[in-house]
């Protein structure tokens, strides 16, 4: 198992820096623990940050990052470390099994082949089972040698107590200064997006920010809303658009409703505006939020999460028309009539 290609930057992303110097001076001190939990959510860099951090620990000359010349160094540059090791789901959405737990605290039991660390990063951590983390449970409590474990977690509260109790736990939940280098890489897009209106959506990820407007996002988002205030107004057929809809990327597209789903039911909830999501669309969710009340809104948002969850599943054949015709008729039977 080898970690994958990652377009990691030479000094890392700037939001990272504190906890990326924490980390390199408890390993200069000999102070680093045998199992790090690095948590938040997605869209910070962590898988990154965790490439990085082995790329460093599996060094045979590291100064504050890894040296890139080593013959360690080259091993990882083409993916063939053999102290380096990934464990991850066969398929996206499904489970980390104990035998691959298992499989992964042999070759661990053995000696490194290149006389140093063995590094094995496990993402994302809480996609293991029952069964797998009480396996790993042995391996925490009783480190081996030189072996560090890299548990990467979008959701650590889905981890049992156990596993988060044992591992220290580093956390990537605010990006400082993301607007600054967001608006950089805007420009290299020749994007005229607005960072903070990007953050805003993104939950203030910015990885996550940056995507959606590599995938037009925005305008994605612009006219679902503005079909949606039509149709509510009278002047737009429901199912008009629906072709138009799957030439689009529809993973976005559920993300884009249940985003203004999620809105309403904040304005319906007399939220403070500026809590808003998309808050720079005010103005047409005002007058849609009195069309669909509270005990609507939950019920409805409810077939969204399931029908993203759909789409990620790999082992659920979609008819997609259908899902998004689906969608908008039961966003309709939410309505109230007036």
């Amino acid at each position: 198992m080898t970690m994958p290609t990652q377009n990691v930057p030479m000094s890392g992303y700037p939001w990272q820096l504190g906890q990326w110097r924490r980390l390199v001076s408890q390993h200069q001190q000999g102070r680093l623990a045998h199992a790090l939990l690095l948590s938040g959510p997605a869209g910070f860099g962590k898988l990154e940050f965790t490439q990085r951090f082995a790329e460093y620990l599996l060094c045979q000359s590291p100064a504050d990052s890894a040296c890139g010349q080593c013959a360690s160094c080259h091993l990882l540059s083409v993916n063939n470390h053999p102290d380096l090791f990934l464990l991850t789901p066969e398929e996206i959405g499904k489970a980390i099994k104990i035998d691959a737990v298992r499989e992964l605290i042999l070759t661990l039991n053995q000696t490194a082949q290149r006389a140093g660390y063995q590094v094995a990063v496990i993402a994302p951590a809480e996609a293991m089972n029952k069964a797998a983390a009480n396996a790993l449970l042995k391996t925490l409590e009783e480190p081996m040698g030189k072996v560090v474990l890299l548990l990467v977690s979008h959701q650590p509260g889905q981890l049992p107590a156990t596993i988060r109790s044992r591992c220290q736990q580093i956390q990537f939940t605010y990006a400082h200064n993301a607007d600054v280098w967001l608006s950089a890489q805007l420009r290299d897009l020749n994007s005229s997006l607005a960072a903070p209106v990007l953050l805003k959506i993104a939950e203030h990820a910015p990885l996550r920010a940056l995507d959606l407007a590599k995938n037009n996002y925005l305008t994605l988002r612009d006219q679902l809303l503005t079909h949606l205030l039509e149709h509510s107004q009278g002047r737009a057929l429901l199912l008009a658009p629906v072709a138009g809809y799957l030439q689009q990327n529809l993973s976005l597209w559920i993300d884009a409703f249940i985003s203004i789903a999620m809105d309403l039911l904040r304005l319906n909830l007399g939220v403070n505006a500026a809590a808003l999501t998309n808050q720079d669309r005010l103005s047409q969710l005002q007058p849609l939020a009195p069309l669909y009340p509270f005990p609507a809104l939950p019920a409805f948002l409810t077939e969204l999460y399931q029908a993203r969850q759909s789409i990620l599943s790999s082992q659920i054949h979609l008819n997609e028309p259908l899902l998004v015709e689906s969608l908008l008729i039961h966003w309709e039977m939410s309505r109230i009539h007036i």
